[in-house]
């Protein structure tokens, strides 16, 4: 970015966490707006304002001052009017103050710099002709050509992640004013996040959402690893409330045309299992989540009902297998009843969600150790766990969610957090009922989940 002097006119714009923003012309004009709650939109109406202001009051260039509650710091553009009437926008440094006139001096004798020489420790080094990098190449692409000319293809790997301008934050909102600003690399781990959890891997996946205190979590963690999964990767995900009695994902997901639980699936395993049995099949059985795309089975959510077992959980697996290529469990509080224990014998993967309290993430912590000692599969799992805090209390702050996870950083493969946020704290949960950063933090932890598969 380039450096632009502290005495331009300027206009200021100063958004907040509630998606609205005022922006403020050097006369005193002052422009509101409000982007429903997405901070994107919002930066994208700033930037409208701005050209609107830039060219109201008649200034060939300004300099906007922002303030953003997801940057830290300032960020501050160079606004232009072209001759024809366009406004451009460029991301500029932190403003320099403009320098007095200097007195003059009497100038000393020109210092050269030397010539760039071979490193001080190895003065006989010389690069061998293939290390030497053609300018504008990166060293890595050429230390890794094939040195057999025949075994160089035409073809090169695709870089469209990087390619692709950047489509959030300031530089999104610069570009859709005709800019072609290059993403962030927070935009681009974004990106790179999106393809992790957009794969299809071969063979089933099965992710078991464990901790044994309740409110832990558990439910709108599974519920939203779900959603991420089937939303970026295509469905084909299946949500199974493993809680033999009265388990709560149905209560916080759509219901579909039907009341069926896993209670109504069991007496039908045989059926479902015949080579002529679809999909369609079980949609009696499961439900549908429309918007988010995943399906859900059910545990009795309205009375006590009689606990299926072990052995049921096994058929019920292996039904879904036919059908199903990721398979998230919620489970119950009831670490030594037979079905939680089955369900970590059919796991592949374990998650472990916490809030940011210190009860339940003790909680989650004598689990993990139990579970390294359990047997090879339990250490298994554990050393390829991930943890994920939420926070589920507005008064507290990002450093109680990270003094959390900081504790937890040395005992599992990865550590997510999840920022506050009213859609998750109770009722139905969807994925476009959810601020945009948690949904990226979601998406994120996904991932982090899914490096593992």
């Amino acid at each position: 970015m380039s450096l632009i002097a502290s005495d331009l006119p300027r206009i200021l714009g100063e958004l907040r966490h509630d998606g609205t923003a005022v922006v403020t012309a050097p006369n005193g004009r002052t422009v509101h707006v409000d982007g429903t709650g997405n901070l994107d939109v919002t930066r994208q109406h700033v930037m409208q304002a701005l050209t609107s202001l830039t060219v109201e009051a008649g200034l060939s260039e300004a300099l906007a001052e922002l303030d953003d509650p997801e940057v830290v710091g300032k960020t501050y553009l160079h606004v232009t009017t072209a001759a024809d009437g366009q406004v451009r926008a460029e991301l500029v440094s932190p403003p320099v103050p403009v320098p007095a006139p200097a007195t003059p001096t009497v100038a000393a004798a020109p210092v050269h710099a030397a010539a760039p020489t071979e490193p001080a420790h190895n003065p006989g080094w010389r690069p061998r002709p293939e290390q030497e990098v053609p300018a504008g190449q990166p060293a890595d692409a050429v230390a890794a050509a094939p040195r057999d000319p025949f075994e160089r293809s035409f073809l090169t790997p695709s870089r469209s992640i990087e390619r692709r301008p950047a489509q959030t934050g300031w530089r999104g909102a610069a570009n859709k004013l005709g800019l072609r600003l290059a993403p962030t690399e927070d935009e681009l781990s974004l990106r790179r996040a999106v393809r992790t959890v957009s794969q299809h891997w071969p063979g089933v996946r099965r992710v078991a959402v464990a901790n044994g205190k309740g409110s832990a979590g558990k439910s709108p963690t599974a519920i939203m690893l779900s959603a991420v999964y089937a939303r970026y990767g295509a469905g084909g995900v299946a949500l199974i409330d493993n809680n033999p009695t009265r388990g709560t994902v149905g209560w916080r997901t759509e219901q579909g045309p039907h009341d069926a639980t896993v209670l109504d699936l069991l007496p039908q395993i045989d059926t479902l299992m015949q080579a002529s049995a679809s999909h369609a099949d079980l949609a009696g059985y499961l439900h549908h989540q429309p918007e988010d795309r995943f399906d859900v089975l059910r545990s009795k959510p309205d009375k006590l009902g009689a606990p299926f077992t072990a052995d049921e959980l096994d058929a019920v697996v292996q039904v879904l297998t036919r059908f199903y290529r990721l398979q998230v469990f919620d489970s119950g509080n009831d670490e030594s009843a037979s079905v939680w224990q089955r369900m970590i014998d059919l796991s592949t993967s374990l998650v472990v969600p916490t809030l940011a309290r210190r009860e339940w993430a003790e909680t989650g912590r004598v689990m993990l150790n139990e579970l390294r000692h359990r047997d090879e599969h339990g250490a298994a799992l554990v050393s390829n766990a991930v943890v994920i805090v939420t926070n589920a209390d507005a008064h507290k702050s990002a450093d109680d969610v990270r003094a959390i996870a900081d504790q937890f950083a040395g005992l599992v493969r990865g550590v997510a957090t999840i920022p506050f946020d009213a859609g998750m704290v109770e009722g139905h949960l969807r994925w476009e009922g959810l601020q945009p950063r948690t949904r990226d933090a979601w998406v994120r932890a996904a991932a982090l989940v899914a490096d593992g598969f």
